[in-house]
């Protein structure tokens, strides 16, 4: 059960990050915005908005390999559910 509670932590934590990531996303600061949500990676690493979002970085970039790589982590943990 405690192993549960701070899985829940991390998770709420890791998404705290990511919604600063989405702010920086959305006044087009990349490096400020993929910053963060590799932040929220190190809290939770299947945190799916956080990869995909990096992949969506990645495709603005056109950094091809790299938004793919992401977004397929992405979906391999959607996946899961």
């Amino acid at each position: 059960m405690s192993r549960d509670i701070d899985a829940i932590k991390r998770r709420k934590l890791s998404q705290e990050i990511k919604l600063q990531g989405d702010i920086f996303f959305a006044r087009n600061m990349l490096n400020e915005s993929l910053e963060q949500y590799h932040n929220a990676l190190e809290q939770d690493c299947m945190n799916e908005y956080a990869l995909s979002n990096i992949g969506v970085i990645h495709l603005k970039r056109l950094e091809y390999d790299e938004c793919l790589e992401y977004s397929c982590k992405a979906l391999a943990i959607i996946d899961e559910y």
